[in-house]
């Protein structure tokens, strides 16, 4: 193999350890990693320390994603409005009400 391509690289980098992994395979094997913004030699000083940069900031970009989810659904329950799965036996009514389901 001489090139990996993908549409977004920082897409891998979601997992550092995988990531990182990945860099140093192709490092050893001589393959070059590309995507849209170019083409890079993971064997390379200058480009290995581009794509290591690019994977963290992949991470702490799914960190931030994370937070603002969680921050989402604290703000819909302060509001009342988190709706989560019922365990068996019950039942939501359409206006949002619970009750004891049929049976």
């Amino acid at each position: 193999m001489g090139i990996v391509l993908g549409i977004e690289m920082s897409r891998l980098a979601r997992s550092g350890r995988e990531w990182h992994q990945l860099l140093e395979l192709c490092a050893l094997s001589g393959a070059l990693l590309g995507d849209q913004d170019g083409v890079y030699d993971p064997a390379g000083h200058n480009d290995r320390l581009l794509l290591g940069l690019k994977g963290t900031l992949s991470e702490a970009e799914l960190h931030l994603i994370r937070q603002r989810m969680w921050s989402g659904r604290v703000a819909k329950a302060r509001r009342g409005e988190l709706a989560v799965p019922l365990p068996a036996g019950f039942a939501r009514r359409p206006s949002g009400e619970v009750v004891a389901g049929p049976g």
